[in-house]
């Protein structure tokens, strides 16, 4: 095994497509920001998140794109929404290991 992308497995597209409220977003947004809340909250500042002002932004995220740095919005970022992805993110792994155990058996 080689490359193990639990934030692209199937539990955690399923989750993600029912928590995810912003239109588009894919750094800092609210399922990263909510990630964050579970795994480093010290680490967060809500009172400072920003939505990116427009979008999609077409070519590289840059300052003159998305100025706070994110692109989404993570004033939606939840810790809840966070527990759930994670949690997701968790049986991707589970379901890949197992698969992965099966093979080499």
């Amino acid at each position: 095994m080689t490359h193990l992308r639990i934030h692209a497995g199937p539990a955690y597209k399923a989750a993600a497509d029912a928590l995810r409220e912003q239109a588009f977003g894919s750094h800092a947004d609210e399922l990263e920001t909510s990630r964050m809340l579970v795994i480093a909250p010290e680490h967060v500042h809500m009172p400072h998140a920003a939505a990116t002002p427009r979008g999609p932004i077409e070519g590289p995220l840059t300052r003159a794109n998305a100025p706070s740095g994110s692109y989404g919005d993570p004033t939606l970022a939840t810790r809840e929404k966070g527990e759930r992805l994670i949690a997701a993110m968790l049986d991707d792994l589970v379901a890949a290991m197992k698969g992965y155990m099966n093979r080499t058996a």
